[in-house]
């Protein structure tokens, strides 16, 4: 049998002998057994295919262009690449997401520094401990053992995200549970300002001061339409802000992205909260796109994503000369020689 892994890397000493090894923690590794380089050549915890393990990494690498995410089967017994795929979306705040190809099934809500906020708060886990790391090199999360059980992740053939634990005395992987976190998991379940309680039957209701949009279509239990106001705003008659709390935190991956990421994740509100959205007004002033209507060949970032990526990788004149590219401009007039 002949195993390629499809990678390039330089020769770490001088007389290389490559070694595959099968690790006690599930990782394939190749490495160099004469180098004293302790990096592995390659790890198969970097592609976890359907599955999810302790001591993986769930996110994006943006050193190497990495994306390690879970890509379902396309059928009980056939490996190839399925439907269903549950990555970690970085457009906007992080956070978990399913898709069923270019839909959008579900979120699990940005974290929110305890916990993704989409997530029930409950008693400290005693089964395993979760990490989660967002820095300029990479975002991601990773769960660990911090007990005998051994726990698995798996996306299914049709699309389920299922909690798999090994009993011992039967030899067999059984549910321990499913990633559908209650019944308002399913992504926009009650439309535009509708509001979804996991407690109510049925579970969408408006937010106070709106109504159904469609009258008839809610009757029906489709409440996808979403909710409109009663009147017309009116600020000065004292229409203003309302707060709302135990909630899931707003999707953002296809907001403007004017609110910085303290106040959005955390609450919190300074004069840096107006020099985020300000620096969001100038990035869109320099491109001509809107953050949420920017789209670059190879890229699937938003525009705000896209620039911080340039500027890690310290290119971020490149943004004006994407300007010069979409508006047929001379690069002198943007100060290039």
């Amino acid at each position: 049998m002949i195993w390629s892994s499809n990678s390039t890397v330089s020769l770490r000493s001088n007389n290389p002998v490559m070694v595959v090894q099968l690790l006690d923690t599930g990782n394939l590794v190749v490495r160099d057994q004469n180098s004293t380089n302790p990096n592995l050549i390659w790890e198969s915890f970097d592609y976890p295919g359907n599955t999810l393990l302790p001591g993986m990494k769930f996110g994006n690498d943006f050193e190497t262009g990495l994306q390690r995410s879970l890509t379902s089967w396309k059928s009980p017994d056939d490996p190839s690449i399925g439907l269903y795929t549950y990555k970690v979306d970085t457009n906007g705040y992080p956070q978990h997401t399913r898709w069923r190809g270019q839909t959008l099934l579900s979120r699990l809500g940005p974290w929110n520094g305890l916990g993704f906020s989409g997530f029930p708060k409950d008693i400290p886990n005693s089964l395993y401990s979760v990490e989660f790391a967002f820095n300029q090199k990479e975002i991601y999360n990773k769960y660990e053992r911090i007990s005998s059980v051994f726990q698995r992740i798996v996306l299914t053939w049709d699309g389920i995200i299922l909690i798999l634990h090994w009993i011992e005395r039967t030899k067999e992987w059984i549910v321990y549970g499913d990633g559908a976190v209650d019944s308002c998991s399913q992504f926009a379940v009650c439309g535009p300002y509708g509001r979804c309680r996991i407690n109510m039957r049925p579970p969408c209701s408006c937010m106070d001061g709106f109504k159904p949009k469609n009258i008839k279509e809610w009757g029906a239990s489709d409440w996808s339409s979403g909710c409109e106001h009663k009147t017309p705003l009116n600020f000065v008659t004292g229409d203003g802000f309302q707060r709302i709390s135990g909630v899931k935190l707003p999707d953002t991956r296809t907001s403007c992205g004017y609110i910085s990421p303290e106040y959005a994740v955390h609450g919190r509100y300074s004069i840096k909260s107006d020099v985020f959205s300000f620096g969001v007004l100038v990035l869109e002033i320099i491109n001509g796109k809107k953050n949420r209507d920017f789209n670059h060949e190879g890229c699937s970032d938003n525009l705000l994503g896209h620039a911080w990526k340039l500027y890690i990788e310290g290119k971020s004149t490149k943004l004006m000369m994407l300007l010069s590219v979409m508006y047929n401009l001379e690069p002198a007039s943007l100060g290039y020689k």
